[in-house]
């Protein structure tokens, strides 16, 4: 088990993806941590930083799923920012099950 805090930069993510792709002891990597898509592209270097490790994961041979949220087409809902927000009311979808080297 591999836990990361409630970074609001997402660098807690990233250095446990990082953990993971390094331990060289993962088969299936089963991710809860969700983050609404149009907010986490404005943390530099996040959404690039947890598609590689996840890139080395595949190569490794490591299964990646993560949950899709829990707010449906409106992955940017009030649970996943501050208040209010015009995001809530928008489609979207969640990271991590948005990178085309996860499983949602």
């Amino acid at each position: 088990m591999y836990n990361a805090p409630d970074a609001a930069a997402g660098t807690g993510l990233v250095d446990a993806y990082s953990a993971v792709a390094s331990a060289d002891n993962v088969q299936v990597l089963s991710l809860q941590w969700v983050n609404c898509e149009p907010l986490a592209l404005t943390l530099p270097g996040f959404i690039g930083g947890q598609h590689a490790l996840f890139l080395a994961m595949k190569a490794e041979g490591i299964t990646v799923v993560g949950a899709t949220g829990d707010d449906g087409a409106y992955a940017c809902g009030d649970d996943q920012q501050p208040s209010p927000s015009t995001l809530a009311f928008q489609p979207a979808v969640n990271l991590p099950a948005s990178d085309p080297f996860v499983l949602a």
